[in-house]
């Protein structure tokens, strides 16, 4: 649990430190990050099944790459 808060701490800081985007921008994709962790932690907490970690962050990226065109998606690394 602390790897995957650590990961999402560091996706959540990673675009503004990559990044010097206007003001507004960067709150807005602050806003929809905190979002998502919030979803994630109702999930992790409050859901009727366990899920593992791993399964539930690779699903979530795959579907923020399916809904972008229909060729696009994402590979597991050991799935490469």
């Amino acid at each position: 649990m602390k790897i995957i808060r650590n990961t999402l701490s560091c996706l959540l800081v990673a675009p503004f430190a990559l990044h010097a985007a206007e003001p507004s921008s960067d709150v807005e994709s602050l806003d929809a990050l905190r979002a998502f962790i919030e979803v994630y932690e109702h999930i992790k907490g409050e859901y009727v099944e366990e899920i593992d970690d791993q399964t539930l962050l690779n699903d979530a990226i795959n579907g923020m790459l399916t809904k972008l065109d229909p060729h696009s998606g994402y590979l597991k690394p050991r799935d490469v």
